[in-house]
């Protein structure tokens, strides 16, 4: 079954086969690469220092579903990740934008990119548990046939 919402921000695949969206504020959003995740964490470790060894760790990324990050001019400023939960369902796991990037959308690009990914590759229901009224706007924002896909929680 076609989709047409998943052209909106899906307009090319890098050489891989990756999803990359059109360059906006010349922010770029894609599929992530091994070393595209750790130097972008190191930026956050502040804020998640329990994690520490977690983001640190090689097999991170291959081993817990999928990445898409925000380059803008070289440097990553945001990433979003999904994956499994222990109910082996795909689930939108976390968004994260550098604060001096927030406020250009950046947030909502990673999110629609994401689920479009996985709605592509017929992952879905998506489960969101929203845990900061910040992304549930995000999330209401999207477009309903995009909507009908997700079991949306909030849990603030």
């Amino acid at each position: 079954m076609a989709m047409a919402f998943i052209t909106s921000y899906i307009h090319q695949t890098d050489g891989n086969g990756s999803p990359v969206s059109a360059p906006n504020d010349d922010v770029i959003i894609r599929a992530a690469q091994h070393p595209d995740v750790a130097p972008f964490y190191r930026n956050i470790r502040e804020s998640l220092p329990h994690q520490e060894a977690m983001l640190n760790s090689t097999r991170f990324l291959a081993d817990s579903g999928l990445y898409y990050v925000a380059e803008d001019d070289g440097a990553i400023v945001g990433a979003a990740h999904t994956g499994f939960n222990a109910d082996r369902r795909w689930e939108f796991r976390s968004l994260w934008v550098l604060d001096d990037h927030q406020g250009r959308h950046i947030g909502t690009r990673l999110t629609t990119l994401a689920i479009e990914h996985l709605i592509r590759l017929g992952r879905t229901p998506i489960y969101c548990e929203v845990k900061e009224p910040k992304m549930h706007e995000i999330l209401k924002k999207l477009p309903e046939d995009m909507r009908r896909h997700l079991e949306i929680v909030p849990v603030y």
